[in-house]
């Protein structure tokens, strides 16, 4: 009874195992017809995405190569900056020792500066304090006077504002009433502006004609003018220069005679009245 169980079991065992290696031969086969057609085993004739990837390794190969090209100009650029910042680090740092040897040299002239005028201060402390504190005093001697001055003001305001309250509307109501007036004359200056604009353009345009044909003969009498000056400066001056010596010389004798001696006029009252 035993050996038909184990019988049956070897039996169906040896099944199993022709399955296993038949499904393991199929599965070779396959293989071994695909890479006769030169497939790839990765590759299946169904692939739903064999274009997505071909489309992004052609993406990917163009990246790679402008990040190739665009290297060598990186590069290039880095080695001119390079080139510029070690050229000019020589001027920058020369630019620095100048500067320094500045400071260093006029350092001593500031420091004396600044003691001068911290000593100034120090010597005319005493005397602005006490500036301030009779400032300070004044203010407060005088704080009830100037309160009074500006209750005085605000009162008069008070008193007065319904006047002046008055007197804006009196105004805007006289720029209501007139508006219209207002904006007609606008409109017609405005008008005439534009119907006699080709009148003043023409009028411009025959002024900035005439300035440009005359111009040479405004320019040699500007030169003639200024070589009149030049010419006869020295003759002014001298005539200047004698005039103020004539001044100087006769000016007791003005002086004489526009402020005469009191003496003079007393002597001359008593003359005519023959006292």
């Amino acid at each position: 009874m035993s050996d038909d169980i184990h019988k049956r079991k070897r039996k169906k065992n040896l099944v199993v195992l022709a399955l296993v290696l038949g499904w393991c031969a199929l599965i070779w086969a396959i293989t071994m017809a695909k890479m006769a057609h030169g497939e790839t085993l990765d590759e299946h004739p169904f692939d739903p995405y064999k274009q997505g990837r071909i489309d992004h390794q052609e993406r990917m190969d163009e990246t790679t190569q402008k990040y190739e090209t665009d290297g060598e100009v990186y590069r290039q650029q880095s080695a001119d900056t390079a080139q510029k910042y070690k050229t000019d680090g020589e001027a920058y740092r020369q630019q620095s020792a100048d500067t320094a040897q500045k400071y260093k040299t006029d350092g001593e002239a500031y420091r004396q500066q600044s003691a001068d005028t911290a000593q100034k201060y120090k010597t005319d402390g005493e005397a602005y304090r006490q500036k301030s504190a009779d400032t300070a005093e004044q203010y407060e001697t005088r704080g009830a006077e100037y309160r009074q001055q500006s209750a005085d003001t605000a009162e008069q305001y008070k008193t007065r504002g319904t006047e002046y309250r008055q007197q804006s509307s009196d105004t805007a109501e006289q720029y209501k009433t007139r508006g219209t007036e207002y904006r007609q004359q606008s409109a017609d200056t405005a008008e005439q502006y534009k119907t006699r604009g080709t009148e003043y353009r023409q009028q411009s345009a025959d002024t900035a004609e005439q300035y440009k044909t005359r111009g040479a003969e405004y320019r040699q009498e500007s030169a003639d003018t200024a070589e009149k000056y030049k010419t006869d400066g020295d003759a002014h001056r001298q005539k200047s220069a004698d005039t103020a010596e004539q001044y100087k010389a006769r000016g007791a004798d003005y002086r004489e005679e526009v402020a005469p001696n009191p003496r003079h006029w007393w002597d001359d009252w008593l003359s005519r009245h023959k006292i």
